[in-house]
């Protein structure tokens, strides 16, 4: 049976929200760059889009907040996008694919508000945010070296998107007429490879898929042009 994803909106299930997000940013929260969210804030897109969850045995187990009207701290909200602002894993429970049912449920939501397109952002190193994202239906269709703060501090941020109702497809191999970039994995900042993707998105570049991990452990994301048919 697929877990059942509930709209939060009390305030007991709003601080519980808050409680998982951060346990599963508690090795995080700490280090340059991550960025975690307030209860104001989840209390703010409750009014302003929907926290979700899903509860196993009477606990929350995964969390995702979605936004589909502007907040203090997020004033930028094109009139037919919604943005994931948040979600995080119960570490007891990662692994079991409640991140693609709750991804599902954001853009419920978001199609219900009118919007056509959902965004978020996710650090270039976070290669299981990522490929999740790719997983259902994103592209990696922008970059900002300083969206959270200065990029050696860990604030740049890659904009995920996808049209609601038209994923994109993913790549696992790498086409042709492609570029991969490899990327280190982790927290630390992979100055090499912000610098490369930078140059690749000016360009008209997008982000379409992740090879594996190689022999030393970097990843790499696979690029093309929009306007190239693969």
């Amino acid at each position: 049976m697929s877990p059942t994803v509930r709209i939060l909106t009390t305030p007991r299930q709003l601080q519980e929200v808050k409680e998982l997000d951060d346990l599963a940013f508690e090795v995080e929260k700490n280090i340059p760059g991550i960025v975690t969210v307030s209860l104001e804030e989840i209390k703010h897109v409750a009014q302003n889009g929907a926290v979700l969850g899903i509860y196993h045995e009477g606990r929350l187990i995964a969390e995702s907040l979605v936004l589909t009207s502007p907040i203090p701290t997020h004033k930028k909200l094109s009139l037919y996008e919604a943005f994931s602002y948040s979600t995080a894993i119960h570490p007891d429970f990662r692994g079991r694919e409640l991140a693609t049912v709750i991804y599902q449920a954001q853009e419920k939501i978001a199609k219900q508000a009118g919007k056509k397109f959902i965004r978020l952002t996710v650090r270039v190193e976070n290669s299981a945010s990522m490929r999740a994202r790719f997983k259902s239906g994103y592209s990696i269709t922008g970059y900002d070296s300083a969206f959270y703060g200065p990029l050696e501090k860990g604030g740049a941020r890659l904009f995920m998107s996808k049209i609601i109702g038209k994923p994109a497809p993913y790549y696992t191999s790498r086409p042709p007429k492609s570029v991969a970039i490899p990327v280190t994995p982790g927290y630390a900042v992979d100055l090499p490879a912000h610098n490369d993707i930078q140059k690749l998105m000016s360009s008209g570049y997008i982000g379409i898929g992740l090879l594996k991990p190689t022999v030393n452990d970097k990843f790499s994301i696979i690029f093309s042009r929009q306007d190239v048919k693969l």
